[in-house]
């Protein structure tokens, strides 16, 4: 990745110097101030974001070099309704100015002479008191009306038609001399105003042309050289032969074609060639090609025309009867040409130049011009010989909009700013409706950002409410054995009671209520709803199995009574791990306990045993009787068998003989040390031989416990420091009536104790749990607890883990199964659940107002069947119980009458409810 951006940091500085090194090409535009006519072309219409230089033609003067203004309404005195009335003058030269304000780098260039106004040229030029008079004058002229530099359009040098006389041969030397004394007063006047002020030729592009003019000398005076290659073939050439206005190149076949029909046989390249040849540098050279099409009639079709003679030239687009025939064209009426279907399309690929030709018209239609494909060939050329640029003579005849030449011709060049430009064109052309149409997108963006917003919310919703009805399914489902042990449990308190002081026995049978009312809950939800339609996932963890089974021994302790049947688990050892869950295992545990003291004989034994091999257990059940026959009556505890063995991922098989039969349950090993935190309760064994006084005193020291207990669990609610609540438990423990040596232990170091020297101990208790952490408790005394109480008191303390594991989790959310409770207590008086701003509303019979949830109807639905709560519409949960039938209103809208009250029924559920309700539809 390194390499990547090092070797595009090169690339891009690479880059960077290539485009600071080359110079800007010039794109210039010649401006003829008669444009304003009949052409109807304004400086404004120039495209000035797309040029760099603007020649306007021309200014004249006289035989003292006195510089005048050419046309005075054109260049001085039209009135533009935006014409800056700052200036002291407005016409083109006020709109040049604020062309220039407008577009910036563009600069202005005021040619001087021409066609028609040349005549004074050489006289001028021969004498160096009318040289300086002439050049200071051009300077002044160009700064009064705010032009950046002058142009020199001598037509022609040598050729000169004056005064009735020929040119001098000394026009060549003189021509020098001019520009070198314009070049000195220019270079005065930028050095007084702290600027460049720009010194342009016009040269004709004729074959011998170059030998007029000293070109190499000439050319350290001048910033640019306009080469005129626009006017290379035309009406004005004696032999009318149809020929490309401006060739690119012309090979030697064609050349001596055009020779044998006495005809100049010129291209851009020869005159480009030409003047470099005679030392005029390829940087100051500007091609200057023709805006305008040029055309013959009565031209032959051989060749479509191209290269033979024509009877005549065409009338042009700005020709009249005193202008006499032109065949020049504006790209206007070219288009109108190419448009044609009659007209053929013909490509000299020697010369790289273009034409049309239609055999049908003034008996043989000949045009030339300048093409997308020839333009884009003479672009190449310039920047294959580093030209200056290309000039674009005459602007008045060129398009505009996106035919334009001089846009083709921007694009060429500058295709990136092209492209920049044609934006901000297209957004100034269209900005209400670009606008108007962003506005609208923006807004519908923003609304479908909203509509995936509150789908995405609505699925995150859904997702939640889903993970939370399996996590409560399966807390439901995993409290209901334990719930129903404690309900089992809470039956032998009586037992008990003549033991124990009244407030004891209150506080053990408030103990057994609650467990019969969450009991009651719980079977409610289950029963009501569909929490309990599939069986939970088990979740395995390491499991003491002997606790386990225990625990269930001691529920079914009054049965295994009655039945006259002993179970013995004496072969299990205390560390005995599984891994498994702990409520599959215990129900698990109760089943298969159950059927075998079902199927045992009278004062015999269940006997379990356990041995070790290759990382599982084979735990026994060995039954003595003989095997039962199945019947199907004991089906459902079979197939009880079979879930509860595949939920905890465990094997099961069944062996018999004619006097016992066997049960083999396999389950994964666990390491004690490892899965299992350390033994939660270390009891010895009490002295059988106990007095009744000592009964007596251990029964009031139980309920002095008790009180004890209840005081430290309301103070515990309160504590959130663990460290404060282990040194509580610590003054509890050292409070007890038996006066016990306590030891709190942080891991391997002894925080607390109350220890004293020559304690003597008989029994102990050590007390250690995975959410005390690394705390753990050693207690100390002479008077342990029967077995029978310790086994009863510890089944029933550890049911009560169980469920309070679980009921954490549950009471998380209170509110979800409050109203969940509400719908299923009122399920079968229920008429319908409306969605109603953000709540949902229960409505019953003979009511007014609604009850109000917080339960979205999509969550409600997934607690309850559609035979307690069926979809009719996004916003409505009916009843099915309740309804009387249904009203159709049209051919696809339906009603659901309940209790005199009519519900709309949503299309897509329509279907649906005919095909499961049909009655409802006669």
């Amino acid at each position: 990745m390194r390499s990547l951006w090092i070797i595009f940091i090169v690339v891009g500085n690479l880059l960077l110097s290539c485009a600071q090194a080359a110079e800007p090409k010039a794109i210039m535009a010649y401006y003829k101030q008669w444009g304003i006519y009949s052409p109807n072309y304004h400086i404004k219409d120039i495209p000035g974001a797309q040029i760099t230089h603007l020649v306007y033609q021309s200014a004249k003067f006289d035989a003292e070099g006195n510089i005048e203004i050419g046309d005075e309404y054109a260049d001085l005195n039209l009135q533009y309704p935006d014409a800056d009335e700052s200036l002291p003058f407005s016409g083109n030269f006020g709109q040049m100015v604020s062309l220039k304000k407008r577009h910036p780098h563009i600069k202005t260039i005021i040619s001087i002479g021409g066609w028609g106004r040349s005549e004074h040229y050489s006289n001028i030029a021969a004498d160096s008191e009318l040289r300086r008079d002439f050049a200071k004058s051009a300077t002044d002229f160009m700064k009064r009306y705010q032009f950046d530099g002058i142009e020199i359009d001598w037509n022609f040098p040598v050729h000169t038609q004056r005064a009735k006389q020929h040119g001098l041969a000394a026009d060549k030397k003189n021509f020098t001399l001019l520009l070198q004394e314009l070049n000195e007063q220019l270079y005065l006047a930028g050095q007084k105003d702290r600027r460049k002020y720009l010194l342009m030729s016009t040269i004709s592009a004729a074959i011998g042309y170059e030998q007029n003019w000293e070109v190499k000398e000439a050319s350290r005076y001048l910033d640019l050289i306009s080469l005129s290659t626009a006017y290379m073939h035309g009406y004005w050439e004696e032999a009318k032969i149809a020929n490309h206005i401006t060739p690119l190149y012309l090979s030697e076949s064609t050349q001596q074609r055009l020779a044998k029909l006495n005809t100049e046989a010129n291209s851009v390249d020869l005159a480009v060639r030409n003047v470099l040849n005679e030392g005029a540098p390829a940087e100051k050279i500007v091609v200057n090609i023709a805006s305008f099409a040029t055309a013959w009639d009565q031209v032959p079709s051989d060749d479509k025309g191209l290269y033979t003679p024509a009877g005549d030239v065409s009338w042009g687009s700005w020709d009249t009867t005193s202008s006499g025939r032109t065949g020049l064209y504006n790209r206007g009426h070219l288009v109108g040409f190419l448009d044609n279907p009659k007209y053929q399309k013909g490509w000299d690929n020697s010369a790289k130049s273009s034409w049309i030709y239609n055999p049908e018209k003034n008996g043989g239609h000949f045009v030339s011009y300048e093409s997308q494909e020839s333009l884009a060939e003479k672009i190449t050329y310039i920047e294959q010989l580093d030209l200056a640029g290309i000039a674009i003579r005459q602007v008045h005849n060129d398009l505009k909009g996106k035919d334009s030449l001089i846009r083709q011709t921007y694009a060429a060049i500058y295709p990136w700013q092209a492209i920049l430009f044609q934006t901000k064109l297209f957004y100034t052309n269209y900005k209400s409706r670009i606008l108007l149409t962003a506005a609208f997108s923006l807004l519908m963006i923003l609304l479908l950002i909203r509509i995936k917003y509150r789908h995405y919310k609505e699925e995150e919703a859904d997702i939640k409410d889903r993970e939370q009805y399996l996590q409560l399914k399966s807390q439901l489902q995993q409290l209901n054995t334990p719930l129903q042990g404690i309900a089992a449990l809470s039956q032998r308190i009586k037992q008990h009671q003549g033991l124990l002081a009244d407030e004891s026995q209150a506080k053990l049978q408030q103990i057994g209520q609650t467990g019969l009312e969450i009991n009651h809950l719980i079977h409610s939800l289950l029963h009501d709803t569909t929490l309990s339609h599939n069986p939970r996932t088990a979740e395995l963890e390491p499991v003491n199995f002997k606790e386990i089974l225990n625990v269930s021994l001691n529920i079914l302790s009054p049965y295994i009574k009655s039945k006259n049947v002993s179970v013995t688990a004496k072969a299990l050892t205390d560390d005995l791990c599984v891994i498994a869950d702990p409520v599959y295992l215990q129900k698990l545990l109760i089943t298969l306990v159950s059927w075998a003291v079902d199927n045992c004989d009278k004062g015999k034994s269940v006997i379990f045993d356990a041995k070790v091999n290759q990382g599982y257990y084979q735990i026994s059940m060995l039954t003595e009787g003989a095997p039962p026959l199945v019947s199907p009556a004991q089906m459902p505890n079979i197939s009880l068998i079979k879930q509860c063995v595949s939920a905890i991922c465990a094997e099961i098989t069944f062996d018999a003989s004619a006097t016992q039969h066997s049960c083999y349950l396999s389950l994964q090993s666990a390491a004690a040390t490892a899965a299992l935190p350390q033994q939660k309760v270390k009891i010895l064994p009490a002295d059988p031989h106990k007095t009744e006084i000592q009964h007596k005193n251990q029964l009031e020291a139980a309920n002095e416990r008790l009180q004890t207990l209840q005081a430290f669990s309301s103070q515990a609610c309160k504590l959130r420091d663990i460290n404060e609540l282990i040194k509580e438990a610590f003054e509890v423990f050292i409070h007890d009536p038996k006066q016990p040596t306590v030891r709190v232990y942080q891991g391997d170091s002894v925080i607390h104790s109350n220890e004293g020297q020559g304690t003597e101990h008989e029994d102990s208790v050590t007390i250690a749990h995975p959410d005390l952490g690394e705390f753990s408790f050693e207690l100390y005394s002479k008077e342990p607890l029967t077995e029978e109480d310790v086994y009863y008191f510890h089944s029933l303390v550890t049911q009560i883990q169980m469920v309070r594991r679980q009921l954490h989790e549950i009471t998380k959310e209170p509110q979800l199964l409050s109203e969940l409770y509400d719908i299923a207590s009122r399920k079968d008086k229920i008429l319908y659940i409306k969605a109603e701003k953000g709540y949902s509303g229960i409505y019953l019979p003979n009511t007014e107002d609604a009850i109000y949830l917080t339960l979205r109807l999509k969550t409600i639905k997934l607690y309850f069947d559609d035979d307690v709560l069926l979809q009719i519409h996004r916003s409505w949960l009916i009843n099915p119980k309740k309804v009387t039938k249904v009203h159709q209103l049209t051919k696809l809208k339906y009603e659901v009458e309940i209790d005199g009250q009519r519900l709309p029924i949503a299309r897509p559920y329509i279907p649906v409810l005919k095909l499961h309700f049909p009655h409802w539809f006669i």
